[in-house]
């Protein structure tokens, strides 16, 4: 019967990947990312937290962006446009700075550069 420590390593990586997957939807909530991310900070995976985090809101700022619907008046338009991207984007960088406290994990270059 393996130990644990032979069986860490693997049991790791798929609580990582299970993790990354649930970060990746699109209806998590600000309290549900900053969980996640959290915890994949604690496994060492800063880097693809951040990754799939940024790709998950890009998606669901551009689906956001899609539902707008033109109906004739340009700066009716552009106006739905510009608020839809400007709150994702507010909405983004508040959530990933609740998430990403420290200036390791968000800059990606140790502390000792700074």
């Amino acid at each position: 019967m393996p130990t644990l420590q032979t069986k860490l390593p693997s049991l790791v990586n798929q609580l990582t990947a299970a993790l990354l997957s649930s970060l990746s939807a699109p209806s998590n909530k600000k309290t549900a990312c900053i969980m996640l991310i959290t915890l994949l900070i604690r496994l060492k995976a800063a880097a693809a937290a951040r990754k799939t985090y940024l790709e998950m809101r890009t998606g669901v700022i551009t689906g956001l962006m899609r539902r707008i619907r033109f109906e004739g008046d340009i700066s009716s338009y552009v106006g739905d446009l510009s608020v839809v991207w400007f709150t994702g984007i507010k909405h983004t960088a508040d959530w990933y700075l609740g998430s990403f406290k420290d200036n390791e994990s968000t800059s990606g270059k140790p502390s000792y550069f700074t």
